[in-house]
């Protein structure tokens, strides 16, 4: 798909780049992605030579995601452009095994969330120890965990490393990781899905599921609200 193709995308990025706000391209199942992945490089060689305007995804549960840091990096290099990605670690694992048994070929994700959580934190290293001041990430996560390994990294390199990260969360299913972050004086930004219902839930159970342990993570959230309903009352 050329640029000149996309008439219902193009409008979208210009109003983005009048307004001076970002465009993330969101990620899919692995047989959507390759031309996902041209349409975005297309335009983030078009509107992200001066800054970054659009922003690709990878989903870091997929095994092929390493490789693909790793052409983001090169590409960005030859090109001249500042890095601009979102990193995440996915959301289709049950499509993408059940696909891949249909096949008979295999998987494409990690077998187990730990194999993904190491392979998520050894990707957000190295994008991160890339980054130059006009490069800028985005870390979609609700796992306690990824977020404590991305600040510990900010903590250890250059200053402006805290502005070109941003960290995101679902309205509602990591607030608490937003308070804290915010607190700590990092780029937050929680976001509000709209949509049908049949497609909504879904799709929030899929991001809950990102988290790992949802129960861990809903007990403390509870904890957290409980304590300051009391720290208000007294």
């Amino acid at each position: 798909m050329c640029i000149r193709d996309s008439s219902r995308i193009t409008p979208i990025i210009e109003t983005s780049k009048r307004l001076r706000v970002t465009v993330h391209i969101d990620a899919e199942q692995t047989y959507l992605q390759p031309a996902i992945d041209l349409l975005a490089q297309q335009y983030q060689q078009k509107y992200n030579k001066d800054s970054v305007l659009v922003f690709n995804t990878i989903q870091n549960y997929l095994k092929s995601s390493k490789a693909r840091v790793e052409a983001e990096l090169e590409r960005c290099e030859a090109l001249e452009l500042p890095l601009a990605l979102k990193m995440v670690r996915g959301a289709y694992m049950k499509e993408e095994k059940q696909l891949a048994v249909s096949k008979g070929v295999e998987t494409p994700v990690f077998a187990t969330f730990e194999e993904t959580e190491k392979n998520f934190h050894e990707n957000l290293t190295k994008v991160l120890k890339a980054m130059t001041p006009k490069c800028r990430v985005f870390v979609g996560t609700h796992n306690v965990r990824t977020v404590q390994h991305v600040e510990s990294i900010i903590a250890s390199s250059s200053s402006f490393l805290r502005e070109g990260v941003t960290f995101g969360q679902i309205n509602a299913l990591g607030d608490h990781l937003t308070h804290a972050q915010r607190a700590k004086g990092f780029n937050t930004i929680r976001s509000i899905p709209w949509g049908q219902m049949d497609v909504m839930v879904p799709y929030l159970l899929r991001r809950a599921e990102e988290g790992g342990n949802k129960v861990d993570s809903m007990k403390l959230q509870a904890a957290l609200i409980r304590n300051e309903i009391i720290r208000r009352m007294v």
